[in-house]
């Protein structure tokens, strides 16, 4: 709800994995569905991420590729 409220005045979105910061395919975090949210919002700015991967960073970056829109 409240990104729903404040979308308005958000610049800039950074996501982080919860609890532990780590890549997206764990926690408690549903990226998909705020992902979509935000889609659905407008938001056409950038997402950053901050995570400390678990393994190096390039092995690692699968956790996007569901993620990602087919379209751009």
């Amino acid at each position: 709800m409240k990104l729903k409220r404040d979308m308005p005045r958000i610049d800039h979105i950074q996501i982080a994995g919860v609890p532990e910061r780590h890549e997206s395919d764990i926690g408690e975090l549903n990226y998909l569905y705020l992902f979509d949210l935000i889609d659905s919002l407008g938001y056409e700015g950038w997402i950053g991420r901050e995570y400390r991967p678990r393994a190096g960073t390039s092995a690692r970056l699968g956790w996007l590729k569901p993620y990602l829109r087919r379209d751009v």
